[in-house]
């Protein structure tokens, strides 16, 4: 483990207009990291208080009925 225990990695990289919001990768270099180098990894896909503070997500289910409502008119972008 090394230099690497106990060091904190976040995993940037695309989340829109990627197939699986970039949900795969992360899972797969942040078991590796935390395994092998025992370093804590920040996922942004991976928001565990999500279910206790937040009404919706930004990947997933939530986000294929957010994209089909603006494509029907039912939502209006902001900014």
């Amino acid at each position: 483990m090394g230099r690497l225990k106990g060091s904190i990695t976040y995993l940037c990289g695309p989340i829109d207009n990627v197939d699986d919001d970039g949900v795969i990768w992360r899972k797969q270099i942040g078991e590796k990291l935390s395994a092998r180098y025992g370093m804590k990894v920040l996922d942004p896909t991976d928001k565990p208080f999500k279910n206790q503070t937040l009404k919706y997500e930004e990947i997933g289910v939530e986000k294929t009925i957010c994209t089909q409502s603006q494509s029907r008119g039912s939502l209006r972008r902001v900014g």
